[in-house]
């Protein structure tokens, strides 16, 4: 399993998908805060069933931290060529078939995979409330840093990584059942607009607590949730992993590998 984990952080290091990832993140916080020095302080990343992803960059200092948390739902665009690269792109290459040539268990190839993809899924919100406090900081000064938003970022973020770790683990599942990297980014994209689409023409229908793109919103609000809502949305991440996983792993035992 190290073996596998290895040689895909390798890849990922000889690939410049992570400058482009650090790049998009502070491309977005700049461009936040370029609108918040012109007057305008308020950006909306996607539009969701519940409009929760208003980001206002006006906040200064840490107060940035968990406000941009409120569009996190952007994050899953960055988790798409983790994922391509990490998996999808072997069946792109033909070069999944020399992994599973060296007897590994199919079993340990995916879960190693995973693994990796997680691993990104966990760093890539820290990494993105890190640089924004960062570009918050150059523009506004050194002043407002207080520990307690720096402590309920981390709570949100560990919140929210059931359902980062469950959406990897869709996007994998995708690429899996299609061997392809075109199904899993349109998967990734599409996914937001047919669940907007989906809550403007059936307005009785409230998938807010299910869908877990607005969950990862709504746990933004992590002080102002119930403890029944919080498990509740934990809930919803923990059986996307599970299923994803689940199913995700086994097609990929059945697949043939060429």
């Amino acid at each position: 399993m190290f073996n596998i984990i290895s040689a895909d952080l390798y890849k990922l290091k000889k690939s410049k998908v992570l400058l482009w990832i650090i790049l998009g993140l502070l491309g977005i916080v700049l461009l936040g805060n370029i609108l918040a020095q012109s007057g305008d302080g308020i950006m909306t990343l996607m539009s969701d069933t519940m409009n929760y992803n208003t980001i206002h960059f006006k906040k200064n200092g840490t107060e940035i931290m968990p406000e941009l948390l409120k569009g996190s739902n952007i994050l899953i665009f960055f988790l798409i060529p983790i994922v391509i690269n990490v998996f999808i792109s072997d069946y792109k290459y033909e070069t999944i078939k020399n992994t599973v040539s060296f007897q590994y268990p199919r079993t340990m190839i995916y879960i190693s995979k995973m693994l990796v993809c997680s691993l990104f899924a966990i760093i890539i919100p820290f990494l993105y409330v890190i640089l924004g406090l960062i570009v918050n900081l150059a523009f506004n000064g050194f002043n407002n840093i207080k520990l307690a938003d720096v402590l309920i970022t981390i709570k949100i973020v560990c919140a929210q990584l059931p359902i980062y770790i469950g959406f990897v683990g869709l996007m994998a599942l995708v690429g899996v059942v299609f061997k392809s990297n075109t199904a899993t980014t349109v998967f990734s994209i599409l996914y937001q607009f047919v669940i907007l689409f989906i809550s403007s023409i059936a307005s009785n229908i409230d998938i807010s607590a299910v869908d877990p793109i607005t969950c990862l919103d709504r746990l933004a609000y992590l002080n102002t949730l119930s403890t029944t809502n919080i498990l509740e949305i934990l809930c919803v991440g923990i059986v996307l992993v599970i299923c994803s996983v689940f199913f995700g792993n086994y097609i990929f035992c059945k697949n043939d590998v060429r």
